[in-house]
């Protein structure tokens, strides 16, 4: 059997090559960016989450006249996810200003 040579890369391949390239940095980067909006929603969410949670079931005692034994859960809850979803907008509003 016979050897077999590299063929040289035509123009076309490394135009090619280039485009994926560019498109895989920049996919990775933006990526990389939403996922630390993503961890940044999380602990801040748990963080803000336990540091309002007083004021939070006092607002829901006194609007929606709720049950004081699950208050401390739906006050938690309504918090982390109220700052997650700040977060993760603002991570899509910085994302998409950086492209």
């Amino acid at each position: 059997m016979g050897e077999k040579t590299a063929q040289p890369l035509s123009y076309a391949d490394i135009a090619l090559l280039i485009i994926l390239a560019l498109g895989a940095f920049f996919g990775y980067r933006k990526g990389f960016l939403m996922e630390l909006f993503y961890l940044l929603a999380l602990l801040l969410g748990v963080w803000l989450g336990f540091k309002l949670m007083a004021v939070a079931m006092e607002y829901l005692a006194r609007e929606f006249n709720a049950d004081r034994v699950y208050l401390p859960h739906i006050a938690f809850f309504t918090v982390f996810l109220l700052v997650v979803i700040v977060v993760v907008v603002l991570g899509r509003w910085v994302s998409d200003r950086v492209d």
